[in-house]
């Protein structure tokens, strides 16, 4: 069987370039990329050479977090030759091109699949690895990728257990792929590395999740072994008016969640909104407190980057590890 191709549904976000990409081809000097290549070189040099015939202003370059360069080089890929691409983006390429959210670093080669156990030369621009020949396989913004699901199950596999739930939980809100199409591909490839991390995160992925920052937040909960809360718990007075809807809940120790991933921003946006906007969530703490006599416990990103803050506020509220 050949690889399954076919063409992915719903919304697209444009795939756009947040530099300058300059093309040699187009180069107005007229020459077929040596004045390109001329400025791209020298510890003084204007240009980054980001694969042979594309170039980008080094400035702008530098000024690139390193999710924001790995769909740089994406896109520059896409600018090779037809014969000289290399094959069907994976991994963290093919999240990029999705729109799948990850933790942490991503590579600074591309990385790419061959089905067919065909074989491919890993270069400094790229990691190629074979695939089964059967490799799901869509077309996104007109590039090749393995499918939403073995994405995430290959992410999954080789990245850490944040980032794998971060991912896993993505998928499922967004309906991308299903718990049992992700449980069977690692099924259907035994023995393969990272099958292991991939169980577990199946095992702790949920659809609930509403964002980065949550999913973020119950990995580190599970991974430091602590009371494991439900997710998106409405609350009620006694009169049956609806109080409030929580990130986190805990009830059986009295204790709610809330991750504040808007706290940076309203930092960073002084003025009377952003004030008033302050003052409405600590109306709602209040009355969520007053109500119900549970205790609400909040952290930002901040925290969530700092782990042991992270743990620290959870440890003041109550939530600890069990024993």
């Amino acid at each position: 069987m050949s690889a399954i191709l076919s063409s992915t549904t719903g919304p697209q976000v444009p795939l756009t370039s947040p530099v300058h990409l300059l093309l040699a081809d187009e180069d107005p000097a007229g020459g077929p990329h040596s004045t390109l290549f001329r400025r791209s070189q020298g510890a003084r040099a204007e240009l980054y050479r980001l694969r042979p015939g594309v170039y980008t202003p080094r400035k702008e370059w530098e000024s690139l977090p390193n999710a924001k360069r790995h769909l740089v080089r994406i896109l520059a890929n896409a600018h090779a030759p037809r014969g000289r691409r290399t094959g069907v983006l994976a991994r963290e390429s093919a999240a990029v091109v999705l729109g799948i959210p990850m933790i942490g670093p991503l590579p600074n080669r591309l990385q790419f699949v061959l089905p067919g156990g065909r074989h491919g030369d890993n270069t400094p621009l790229a990691h190629v690895s074979t695939a089964p020949e059967d490799t799901p396989i869509v077309v996104a913004h007109g590039l090749p990728v393995t499918n939403p699901a073995q994405t995430a199950v290959d992410l999954m596999r080789h990245r850490s257990f944040q980032s794998g739930l971060v991912t896993l939980d993505h998928v499922l809100r967004e309906r991308l792929a299903t718990p049992e199409e992700l449980l069977d591909i690692v099924e259907t490839q035994p023995g393969r590395q990272g099958n292991s991390r991939a169980r577990l995160c199946l095992k702790h992925g949920d659809a609930r999740s509403e964002s980065v920052g949550e999913s973020l937040s119950r990995a580190v909960v599970i991974e430091q072994h602590l009371p494991i809360p439900d997710l998106q718990v409405s609350y009620y007075d006694r009169d049956g008016r609806f109080v409030a809807r929580v990130d986190f809940a805990w009830p059986e120790l009295r204790r709610v969640g809330e991750f504040d991933g808007a706290d940076k921003y309203r930092r960073e946006v002084s003025g009377v909104a952003s004030e008033r906007a302050l003052l409405d969530e600590r109306q709602r703490e209040n009355r969520i407190e007053v109500v119900t006599g549970l205790k609400v416990i909040r952290w930002t990103w901040d925290d969530l980057m700092r782990p042991e803050r992270f743990l620290r506020i959870l440890a003041n509220g109550g939530i600890v590890p069990l024993r």
